[in-house]
């Protein structure tokens, strides 16, 4: 994972561990990531490692970012990546793991709906967001925060989701395409991969449907 071409610091093995030593095998703490634990997963954080080596195995589609409270240190990518645990424990260091997974999906149904604060219907319906830039995506809802929990994280997703899609349909009937949400949460660090909104019927009228999914490339 190199978060697009965005430079937010070296690979790890460029800051821990290229050039040193092999380290014995007894010493080295194997880790990697199980997607079926969720699409964004962690933190490890690193002091509990006791100085030992770490040795993280990312498959395809899988990255991490070596984290503290506010700053993205470093980025892993697929491979297998050896740490140094001992040269990063001088403040709060913390592993966040992406698993190989959609990312973040949205629900909003007639018990709760996507309320409009410009005016026009509610929305019920769905939409499927990706991870497009992890570094972004950890400085849009993670950094400063001191919380790393995949529930929480989502609940600020939908927040901000909710918001964009308001204000990109203010119009009483409008409602957004995926590709235009898709462009609006790109500084967030995310993508829309697919999104499906029904505009609450009035009385006598006809619902309002759109359903855009927008195509991603293999």
């Amino acid at each position: 994972m190199s978060a697009g071409d965005r430079q937010a610091g070296p690979p790890a093995a460029d800051l821990y561990g290229a050039g040193a030593p092999p380290c014995p095998v007894e010493s080295l703490l194997a880790w990697s990531v199980d997607d079926a634990d969720g699409w964004l997963q962690g933190p490890l954080d690193l002091a509990y490692l006791g100085g030992r080596r770490l040795s993280l195995t990312l498959g395809a589609g899988q990255s991490a970012l070596l984290v503290d409270d506010d700053r993205v240190l470093a980025t892993c990518g697929p491979g297998t990546h050896e740490l140094a645990t001992d040269s990063v424990v001088a403040g709060p260091r913390r592993l966040l793991f992406f698993a190989a997974l959609p990312g973040p999906e949205l629900r909003w149904t007639a018990e709760s709906p996507l309320r409009r604060e410009y005016g026009g219907p509610d929305l019920t319906g769905a939409c499927s967001l990706g991870v497009a830039d992890p570094v972004l995506f950890f400085e849009t809802f993670v950094a400063g925060g001191g919380v790393m929990d995949q529930a929480f994280v989502l609940v600020l997703v939908d927040r901000l989701a909710q918001g964009v899609i308001d204000s990109l349909a203010p119009a009483a009937d409008a409602l957004p395409r995926a590709a235009d949400l898709d462009a609006a949460l790109a500084s967030s660090g995310l993508s829309c991969r697919h999104l499906a909104l029904q505009a609450t019927a009035r009385p006598g009228s006809v619902p309002v449907v759109a359903d855009k999914t927008r195509p991603v490339s293999a």
